[in-house]
């Protein structure tokens, strides 16, 4: 019995069938985990991407539309939003922490529209920070939960979120302000 097609499948999924999104995730997974990878460096981030990937197919499969593509090209198109997504939380999170430190990017630092040097300099800073903490500054920040939201996931009372934040962040802006 051959597999069926990515567009049946997709069709079935927007009936709600979770066997069709199960066989979906089988055949592409590994491969939306090889994109993310390739464009975010981290597992981790990775990881989240996928799953971010196959929640969107799972919700939004009424809105595929065969006419406009295969279903590997849709597939792949989210898969680019939600790499897109990612850098664009960590943009925001590299400007406040370029703010926060006092740091002004000079002529000579490459810094376009899209502030490629700010989200360098913030997953730079992402990196210096132990898991614990990089847990924590991603879900409140590149993941836009609030305080109390976050310690709600974590099982951690909102007093501990919020001083985990304040020496996290310090900890990221004394990881750029050493690499200026």
């Amino acid at each position: 019995m051959a597999d069926p097609p990515d567009e049946e499948l997709l069709a079935r999924v927007a009936s709600a069938e979770r066997d069709a999104l199960r066989l979906l995730y089988e055949r592409y997974a590994q491969r939306v985990f090889a994109s993310a990878i390739k464009h975010t460096t981290d597992p981790e981030i990775a990881s989240d991407i996928v799953q971010d990937v196959f929640l969107a197919v799972w919700i939004g499969a009424k809105g595929f539309r065969p006419e406009r593509g295969t279903g590997e090209q849709w597939l792949f198109a989210i898969t680019r939003n939600k790499v897109q997504d990612h850098w664009r939380r960590l943009g925001r999170l590299g400007a406040a922490l370029v703010e926060a430190a006092d740091v002004v990017p000079t002529e000579h630092t490459p810094d376009g529209p899209d502030g490629l040097a700010r989200r360098q300099a913030a997953a730079r800073a992402l990196a210096a920070l132990n898991p614990e903490q990089r847990k924590l500054v991603e879900l409140v920040y590149l993941k836009d939960l609030r305080f109390q939201e976050a310690a709600r996931v974590l099982g951690i009372p909102l007093g501990t979120v919020k001083s985990r934040i304040h020496v996290a962040l310090a900890a990221m802006r004394e990881a750029l302000e050493a690499s200026r």
